[in-house]
């Protein structure tokens, strides 16, 4: 058969076009399976995960920083739970689960934790990682490490706190868990980590973000967004602590702590509150709760304080200040500023702001103020209360998270009152004396300031604040003076002869 070489050349060009398109198909479909670049949590320089709590050499925090309250961290937080008797944070019932609602949680004082699964200390940190990333730290210490056991960490957006009996708080969507299971005899943890989505996740209200799998930081690979490891020798404990033994150190098995990358795991909606940790009676995600730590984590938090004038009357200005500040660790922006009397504080046609430097945005531990003026009207309740109520969020598009807070300032409205009488003879002639009596009464109401004097005339006399007595210049509410001027009546005086008495206070 004979070859036509213009054949094979098409064949050619044919396959080469197919190789070509095979290239830009395996291109495509890494662009779109490759998520953000992964910090490796184990070797970042933020913190060292090896298995012990002592700051080192090595680059990074150690829980030891964080303990000591001298780390770089954005949030932190530890937990000292201890043992029976101290530590009456046990849950109870079948209610007590990852995937329940907090507020299903019950509450027992009574000990329901094996030794394996009590929790001495737990801890978290959040460090600003490289290209914005937010990753945590994790970890706790147990009272035993005779056996395998399983333990979970929520970051929870809500106030989440034991009240009772009660678990109070509540899961919102973004939540994030982190279980980790001590296989191979309390030794390698593997990581799992999922996202609270309330219904139709992977297990329920829970759903998987990563693969069950090993991921020991002691040989994790590059570009590990999450990893674990726990102590296999004894080593030192940088705080106080005692276990089962009697030891004073952490034994083999007894301390864990693990990273997790939150950016390169594609979850970005992170402005948690709560930070808990926990032990849990199996590896199943439906399994029940048993010894639980929580403590505050102000990833996301902001507070309002108002101040202003405690005094004033109908008539008079009411001077404010609102002062803003972002608490938490990462920027918030500007969602809302209401006063319940005052309107729309974000309005820039709002009267009552004489000045606001409360831009669209508030960077971590910055704060802001606006001052505000408001004049009492007559029927303003007494005493006068307005509350101011902010929202931030902490994304820029304000479809994120909100957080919120509130604060409310009171002003007690004086009526300011003064009485004055003036006494003398009825009668007289061209020549005789006529001895004046005048009293002044300080007549406000009991929250009133002192009065102060301003003038004190008599229209046939004149001025009088030479003849009143130092008493008269200030009086407090119910307080008077008292004094006399003589006066000889003159040939062209009227008759009869009035005059007035008219004091100015203030």
């Amino acid at each position: 058969m004979r070859k036509h070489h213009g054949d094979e050349q098409g064949r050619g060009v044919e396959m080469s076009k197919q190789r070509v398109l095979s290239a830009l198909i395996a291109f495509v479909l890494m662009f779109f399976f490759v998520g953000p670049a992964a910090i490796a949590v184990h070797d970042d320089g933020l913190f060292e995960l090896d298995g012990n709590a002592s700051a080192s050499a090595a680059p990074g925090d150690d829980w030891s920083q964080v303990h000591a309250g001298t780390s770089a961290a954005i949030a932190t937080s530890f937990i000292t739970d201890g043992t029976d008797p101290t530590d009456t944070t046990y849950l109870h019932t079948g209610g007590s689960k990852d995937i329940s609602d907090f507020s299903d949680c019950v509450r027992t004082t009574t000990d329901e934790a094996p030794d394996k699964d009590e929790i001495m200390h737990a801890f978290a940190a959040a460090y600003n990682g490289a290209g914005g990333h937010l990753v945590l730290y994790f970890g706790l210490d147990r009272f035993d490490a005779s056996g395998d056991s399983q333990v979970g960490f929520w970051f929870a957006k809500d106030n989440v706190a034991i009240n009772g009996a009660n678990v109070t708080g509540h899961h919102h969507v973004g939540d994030v868990l982190i279980l980790s299971d001590f296989v191979n005899g309390g030794a390698v943890p593997v990581v799992r980590v999922f996202q609270w989505v309330g219904s139709g996740g992977s297990d329920g209200s829970i759903n998987e973000i990563t693969p069950s799998g090993d991921a020991d930081c002691g040989s994790a690979g590059a570009g590990d967004a999450r990893c674990a490891i726990v102590n296999s020798d004894t080593v030192n404990a940088p705080w106080s602590f005692e276990d089962k033994s009697g030891s004073n150190d952490f034994l083999a098995g007894e301390f864990y702590e693990g990273g997790v990358d939150l950016t390169a795991l594609g979850l970005s909606d992170n402005c948690f509150s709560t930070f808990i940790a926990e032990t849990r009676t199996s590896q199943a995600t439906d399994a029940r709760l048993k010894d639980v730590a929580m403590g505050s984590f102000p990833l996301c938090k902001v507070s309002v304080a108002k101040t202003g004038d405690t005094k004033s009357k109908v008539g008079d200005p009411v001077h404010y200040t609102v002062t803003i500040t972002n608490s938490g660790a990462v920027t918030l922006y500007k969602q809302s500023i209401v006063d319940d009397i005052l309107g729309n504080l974000t309005d820039g046609s709002n009267a009552h702001v004489t000045s606001d430097n409360c831009g669209s945005s508030l960077a971590s531990g910055a704060s802001c103020t606006i001052h505000l003026t408001y004049t009492v009207q007559k029927g303003d309740p007494d005493p006068l209360v307005n509350t101011v109520d902010i929202v931030y969020n902490n994304h820029s598009n304000l479809e994120g998270t909100e957080v919120s807070d509130s604060d409310s300032h009171s002003t007690n409205l004086f009526q300011p009152k003064v009485a004055v009488t003036k006494t003398g003879e009825t009668s007289g002639k061209v020549g005789d004396t006529i001895h004046y009596l005048f009293t002044v009464t300080n007549q406000s109401s009991s929250d009133s300031p002192d009065l102060i004097m301003d003038s004190i005339i008599d229209s046939l006399i004149g001025d009088l604040a030479g003849d009143a007595p130092a008493a008269c210049d200030t009086l407090a509410p119910g307080d008077s003076c008292t004094f006399e001027v003589d006066r000889v009546v003159q040939a062209n005086d009227p008759d009869p002869l009035p005059n007035t008495f008219t004091v100015h206070y203030h």
